[in-house]
């Protein structure tokens, strides 16, 4: 009761001070009428489209850094409808270096959580070397996907695609053979199940290719560590892999090694060399060459000492009503050398707080015995002690209730008008709660809007079903947006160009 009366509040409060600013636009209400172009749509006065006007307007200090700030697919658009008299960014954005938890990558891809269809699966080795000895065989297999995602075993009619007419190539009940003489180039690789009236189809494309060298990759130690009083060297390996093209090992390829400083090679065999490494603070590099193509790693000889404490774990803990007690939280802590690599040790864990009889910390793990009415925040103390010194790290965390308080949309700004035909582009909207952490399983409606906000039930050419755009030839250049909506006060917006 008490969480639902702050609550009240809260939204009372956002809405006496959206009165003193810019009034946040309201979700779309149905408007632009049937059959509405994108030409036909009034942009003179729009709050988050372009246009020739407000672009030969010089912006202001302020406006720059908001727009420097603001998330990818909005920036230069003005302040967004949902974004009005919020400061620029959402709270808990601002000065952000990065986007918050839960949206990072949003931007970069767009990720659509979809039923599973039926189909077929084929694997087998998608990239394939030519022999320089003997033919080669590869087996494919292909199994049935049901709309559970189970997966099972199925007898399918093989073909094969040859349009490069690559040589030396046979392809017979999922094996394909490989001679001496192949060529490279890519074939197609079909699979066809029929069951009942139903037929499935799946297809794989294999590149064959001749090896070329393209790059070498050394494996070993780039930091060797010595203890005081150890014995004066230190024997160490360095393994040099020479790869191709597509990051397979060439086999048969030596290299030849050399070391910067005055070290003793104590072995040398199968592109693998041992070096006596003095115990002593320094550094030297190793590399490794074949032809034109070389490897050099930078190796850091130390004696290492205590020089951190860093904690790990959940920083924000959201609750739900079903959650029982104990609640029980893991973290974990690392003791770091000047180097900042672990050194294992043991840290003594505590509570920065002593008036709460509820939380308990044993070894990282925190128990709750019973859960807060409302948001809870306590302070992690993970500390070491060496020669008299005391290190430590502190983590805050925070036990909430959430609630949702932003909706963020992703996906392509501008989208190619089909010159026959359709394409479909999908949009994701993330649902945040109030420390800016994805929130699972909440739904939103979807709108298209023009340059107020209100919603276009029908536009030539372009149709959006649950975050998917559909765009057929028949569509217009313009711009036109979509909008995301969790209730009238939270929602997302976004601007879409065709082209």
């Amino acid at each position: 009761m008490k969480r639902n009366v702050l609550i009240i509040l809260a939204l009372l409060l956002t809405f006496l001070l959206s009165l003193g600013g810019l009034a946040v636009a309201a979700p779309p209400e149905h408007a632009g009428g049937p059959n509405a172009s994108i030409d036909s749509l009034d942009y003179e006065d729009d709050l988050f489209f372009d246009d020739d006007e407000r672009n030969t307007k010089e912006k202001s200090e302020q406006e720059k850094k908001q727009e420097k700030e603001t998330p990818q697919g909005l920036q230069g658009k003005g302040t967004p409808p949902g974004l009005q008299n919020k400061g620029g960014l959402p709270p808990g954005m601002q000065g952000r270096d990065v986007l918050p938890p839960g949206i990072q990558m949003r931007f970069a891809e767009v990720l659509q959580e979809k039923p599973v269809e039926p189909g077929l699966v084929i694997s087998g080795d998608r990239f394939i070397v030519i022999p320089d000895d003997e033919t080669l065989t590869s087996d494919y297999n292909a199994v049935f996907v049901d709309e559970n995602g189970e997966k099972t075993s199925v007898t399918v009619d093989w073909s094969i695609e040859n349009d490069d007419e690559i040589a030396g190539i046979s392809f017979e009940d999922g094996t394909l053979e490989v001679s001496l003489d192949a060529e490279s180039g890519t074939i197609t690789i079909s699979a066809l199940y029929t069951t009942g009236d139903e037929e499935f189809s799946k297809t794989l494309k294999v590149e064959l290719y001749k090896q070329e060298i393209s790059e070498i990759k050394i494996e070993g130690p780039e930091y060797i560590t010595f203890m005081e009083g150890q014995e004066d060297f230190i024997n160490v390996d360095y393994t040099a892999l020479v790869l191709d093209q597509k990051g397979s090992v060439i086999e048969n390829e030596t290299v030849e090694w050399s070391i910067s400083s005055e070290l003793d090679i104590t072995s040398e065999e199968d592109n693998r060399v041992r070096l006596e490494v003095p115990a002593e603070e320094g550094e030297f590099t190793v590399t490794a060459e074949n032809g034109e193509v070389s490897e050099t790693l930078e190796v850091i000889v130390y004696s290492p000492e205590v020089n951190s404490v860093e904690i790990s774990g959940p920083k924000y803990v959201a609750l739900t009503e079903d959650d029982e007690v104990p609640l029980v939280l893991e973290y974990s802590a690392a003791v770091k050398d000047q180097e900042g690599r672990d050194m294992e040790k043991t840290v003594s864990w505590l509570l920065a707080e002593d008036d709460y009889e509820y939380i308990k910390i044993d070894n990282g793990e925190v128990t709750l015995s019973e859960l807060p009415e409302e948001k809870l925040v306590f302070t992690l103390k993970a500390v070491y002690v060496v020669d008299d010194e005391v290190l430590d790290d502190e983590l805050e965390v925070t036990v909430y209730y959430p609630y949702v308080a932003e909706v963020f949309i992703a996906g392509d700004e501008e989208v190619a008008i089909p010159s026959e035909g359709e394409i479909e582009k999908e949009y994701k909207a993330s649902v945040l709660d109030q420390f800016d952490y994805e929130m699972q399983g909440i739904a939103v409606e979807w709108y298209l809007t023009d340059e107020d906000g209100e919603e276009i039930t029908e536009l030539i050419g372009v149709e959006l079903d649950n975050g998917k755009l559909t765009v057929t030839d028949e569509a217009e250049e313009g711009s036109f947006g979509l909008w995301a909506v969790y209730e009238e006060d939270v929602f997302g917006t976004f601007e879409v160009e065709l082209y």
